[in-house]
């Protein structure tokens, strides 16, 4: 589905599992083959070398025939619906939910693309998470609407303002915000769990974030894999109750062997609530992703 404006997007299928048995990503190659066939001028790069973290896949930049507009990323939304529909003819999957948001990264429009699927069979598991965005050609000139207090299709966010340096830049694009990473990285060090530094994510595709660097405080298993699930519990309590801006947060984790070793992964996924120009801050449509794994 298409968002247009921020919602609640809740999926029925959402696991929170901390399994022992080492489990296979998902057919990332394959999925990424389904996708390119079913959208036909897509031109669709390989999943790039390695997971961004535990079965969230980057996705090449792709290229559409034509200009990335609102209408094109509506298109490639129906397609995606497309693409559910034989996987869920096939019983390929228990779930499938996609999300494209189209926007001005400044003045670049870019239409965001999340796919996921939820296996059959029950598996606990996180389920597999491909991220794609496509770039189109900067305009001439500042990003139309921007700055009217209301988040239109192709703004990141709208604070009713052009000011700077307050979460929405002065042309509707999301500006660098750390809150949500600091609180990870305090719960998770008071807890004695990990070490999760703020300064060490990175943001390869549009309000995902990953963090490659989280270290153990102390002995990785089973035990400590479920209270570090448990934390980022908290963390989703915390952004919601302390974060006005945060409308839900959903947390998932699992316990797992990575190269022999133990490794416990763990994702939040972030929805905002459009905020009155006061708060100045950022708004977006769509939800922001912090993925990390513990090792």
């Amino acid at each position: 589905m298409r968002v247009l404006r921020p919602l609640l997007l809740v999926s029925s299928f959402t696991l929170l599992a901390c399994g022992s048995e080492p489990l296979e990503p998902a057919p990332s190659q394959e999925l990424a083959k389904r996708v390119k066939t079913a959208l036909g001028t897509l031109q669709l790069g390989a999943p790039a070398a390695g997971d961004l973290e535990y079965q969230l896949f980057d996705l090449e930049e792709g290229t559409l025939e034509g200009e990335v507009t609102a209408a094109s990323c509506d298109a490639v939304d129906a397609e995606l619906a497309t693409v559910c529909a034989e996987l869920y003819e096939e019983g390929s999957v228990a779930s499938c939910w996609y999300s494209t948001a189209f926007f001005y990264a400044n003045v670049t429009p870019r239409c965001a693309v999340r796919f996921e699927t939820y296996a059959t069979g029950g598996d606990s598991t996180l389920h597999p998470i491909h991220a794609l965005d496509f770039a189109g050609t900067p305009l001439e000139g500042p990003v139309p609407t921007c700055g009217d207090g209301v988040l239109q299709s192709n703004e990141a966010c709208d604070d009713g303002n052009h000011e700077t340096w307050d979460g929405c830049d002065a042309n509707c694009n999301q500006e660098e915000f750390q809150g949500c990473e600091t609180v990870i990285e305090d719960l998770y060090q008071r807890a004695g769990i990990a070490t999760v530094r703020a300064e060490e994510w990175q943001g390869p595709r549009s309000h995902l974030m990953v963090n490659r660097d989280a270290h153990s405080l102390r002995a990785l298993d089973e035990e400590t894999c479920s209270a570090a699930i448990a934390t980022a519990n908290d963390v989703c309590n915390e952004l919601v109750t302390q974060m006005p801006f945060v409308s839900w947060c959903q947390p998932e984790g699992l316990f797992h062997e990575e190269g022999g070793a133990p490794a416990c992964s763990i994702r939040l996924q972030v929805w905002f609530d459009q905020l009155d120009a006061p708060f100045g801050v950022f708004t977006t449509s769509l939800p922001g992703l912090l993925a990390f794994t513990i090792r």
